[in-house]
């Protein structure tokens, strides 16, 4: 079976990105103690998780905490190593709460997500924040 036609496991639309990171691991001794540290950028992102740029790999379900570096704001996730390849790592992320999912559409989300907000809130639902319409997206 070739690449194409094997069914995808992604639940969420992904989109190109290009945001730098922190990914750390914390040592679990002192709050913001960390047993290892770097700044990343992230080449692809999505509702569920991103793909992280890197040299190095961690083993496969290793628990990391990523702080994307939007502008203005930072976002920490915690996520899990699910997929390595050459040139980064693939996490998914654990939680990802509605603030979240709002600072993502806001800072770099797809177009399309960004229109259908616009018009949800234009048309049919002025009140619909931008977090609701994340949820929406990511239910659908």
């Amino acid at each position: 079976m070739n690449e194409r036609s094997t069914p995808s496991r992604r639940r969420h639309e992904r989109f190109v990105a290009d945001i730098p990171c922190r990914l750390f691991i914390p040592s679990g001794k002192k709050a913001g103690d960390v047993k290892f540290e770097a700044f990343l950028r992230v080449r692809d992102l999505s509702f569920g998780g991103a793909f992280v740029k890197s040299d190095f790999h961690f083993r496969n379900d290793e628990e990391v905490h990523i702080e994307l570096k939007l502008p203005g704001e930072d976002l920490p996730v915690r996520g899990r190593v699910v997929r390595k390849a050459d040139g980064g790592m693939g996490i998914a992320f654990e939680d990802l709460d509605a603030k979240s999912r709002a600072a993502m559409l806001r800072h770099g989300g797809p177009e399309s997500h960004k229109q259908f907000h616009a018009t949800t809130t234009k048309k049919l639902m002025p009140d619909l924040g931008v977090d609701r319409v994340s949820l929406i997206l990511h239910l659908w």
